[in-house]
């Protein structure tokens, strides 16, 4: 015996076309709501004071509004959310387990988006790498080195972990160390000091150049020059405050410290007055 048999297809028409008709409007309407929902969020967070998120805060809402949107165009066709709820619940536990790395990242990503310690463009170091950010998504944050490798750093890493914007603020400190003997004039070592921070226009007039005295120890004096740069020359400023200390130092006849070592020379048996010194 045929079970379709009895089946009235004008019947199954006419009981299930209403249905069909408001699930499909539910997903007609629905999903270009949410994909102009996104795209709101996205255009707000361009405009806040971290537009770098933007596109995982469109992403958030896209999806989350699309889930929404199937789950009442099923629940229009008769499903019954609440099992399909308590099977996604369990599927969720087991997932949970699976993704807790995931997850962590993404919760991390959140606290990220409101932090706002640095945004795409930044030069950061964290955890051993220094890079400028070109990408900030959901779970990870992508770097690209100095040496043009790419580094993917997860969220929760950067969460963590010390992070340094190197480029957050328009002005950075460079300084150079020196070590001179210890019978050398130190008011000719500031003279000479100042000079090379004046040496160069990279080098900005406020805030001033400083010249500090460090220590004494074993070796001579350490004494530290700094000057103020642009955050854009701070590589090129360093190495022009070493050349422009270099110069100084040879224009006012001083040298640095440089390490001393006896050597004693005592033959087997010899008294005192035998031994030879070499330094």
């Amino acid at each position: 015996m045929n079970p379709f048999a009895e089946l009235d297809p004008a019947a199954l028409f006419t009981q299930w076309a209403p249905v069909l008709v408001q699930a499909f409007l539910v997903l007609a309407l629905g999903l270009p709501f949410a994909r102009l929902l996104s795209r709101g969020a996205e255009r707000a967070v361009e405009r806040s004071p971290s537009p770098e998120f933007a596109a995982p805060a469109a992403r958030a809402v896209s999806y989350s509004l699309t889930a929404i949107t199937f789950a009442l165009a099923l629940e229009v066709l008769g499903f019954d959310l609440g099992v399909l709820l308590g099977a996604a619940g369990l599927v969720t536990v087991a997932l949970g387990f699976a993704a807790q790395t995931s997850a962590s990242n993404l919760i991390s990503g959140i606290f990220l988006i409101f932090e706002g310690s640095f945004k795409v463009g930044d030069v950061i170091q964290v955890a051993g790498t220094v890079g400028t950010v070109i990408s900030v998504d959901l779970l990870s944050v992508k770097v690209r080195t100095f040496d043009n490798l790419l580094v993917r750093i997860p969220n929760e890493t950067l969460v963590k972990s010390e992070l340094t914007n190197l480029t957050r603020y328009p002005l950075r400190r460079v300084d150079v160390v020196v070590t001179v003997p210890h019978e050398t004039d130190l008011t000719r070592v500031q003279a000479a000091l100042f000079d090379a921070a004046d040496d160069d226009p990279e080098f900005l007039e406020q805030p001033a150049p400083e010249v500090r005295i460090l220590e004494l120890n074993e070796l001579g004096v350490r004494v530290q020059v700094l000057a103020w740069v642009a955050t854009t020359n701070v590589v090129s400023g360093k190495t022009k405050l070493m050349a422009a200390v270099k110069s100084a130092f040879d224009r006012a006849q001083l040298r640095v410290a440089t390490p001393q070592r006896v050597v004693r020379l005592v033959p087997e048996g010899a008294p005192q007055s035998q031994v030879t010194s070499i330094e």
